[in-house]
C-alpha cells in the first residue's frame, strides 16, 4: 500500500469537482458534500462488472464504519453510465457508484498525485472543503489495513478541522 498525504499548499486547494451519473440514473455532484461532509473516493480500476464488483463488494462491507466517521463514500468506475448500470448485478452497496466515462476524473486526481500513480485502485480521502487529505496508489480492497488507514485519516481530518 503507496500512501500519498498532502502537504501545504496542495493540501488547501480544493480537488477536482465533478458531476456524473450514477449506476441509479441519478447525477452525483462531489461538491454538494463540501462544507458538509468529508469525502472517499474510491476509483475502481477494471473493464467490467466481473472486475468491479469484489472491490465493490469488498468497500462496501467497510463503508458503514466510515459513514460513522462523517463521510461519504462515492465509487468512480472507468465506464460509461450504461457500463455501470449492470455493476451492482442486484447487490447494494453502501454508496452511490458513478460512471467516470474514459476515467478522466480519475487522471484529474492523478494529477494531484505528482508521480507514481499505479494502475490499480485509487482511493483520495478529502477533507469536508474538498481539500485531498491523503491517497493510497493501488490500493486492495481485500486488505483490512486499508480501512484502518482511512478511518484514522478521517479521524485526524475531525481533530483538525472541527466541525
Amino acid at each position: 500500500m503507496k500512501v500519498h498525504a498532502f502537504q501545504r499548499p496542495e493540501a488547501l486547494v480544493p480537488a477536482p469537482d465533478f458531476c456524473l451519473a450514477s449506476a441509479t440514473g441519478d447525477t452525483i455532484c462531489a461538491s454538494i458534500y463540501r462544507q458538509r461532509q468529508k469525502q472517499v473516493l474510491f476509483f475502481v480500476t477494471g473493464s467490467g462488472p466481473a472486475e468491479w464488483t469484489p472491490a465493490l463488494r469488498a468497500f462496501s462491507e467497510h463503508a458503514e464504519a466510515l459513514s460513522r466517521e462523517g463521510s461519504v463514500v462515492l465509487a468512480l468506475l472507468s465506464g460509461s453510465a450504461d457500463d455501470i448500470r449492470g455493476s451492482d448485478r442486484g447487490l447494494a452497496y453502501h454508496f452511490p457508484v458513478v460512471a467516470d466515462e474514459g476515467g478522466r476524473m480519475r487522471q484529474s486526481y492523478e494529477t494531484l498525485l505528482a508521480g507514481d500513480t499505479g494502475t490499480s485502485h485509487l482511493v483520495f480521502v478529502l477533507d469536508q472543503f474538498g481539500a485531498p487529505y491523503a491517497a493510497v496508489i493501488n490500493a486492495d480492497p481485500l486488505d483490512p489495513e486499508l480501512y484502518e488507514q482511512i478511518e484514522q485519516w478521517l479521524s485526524f481530518i475531525a481533530i483538525q478541522c472541527p466541525e
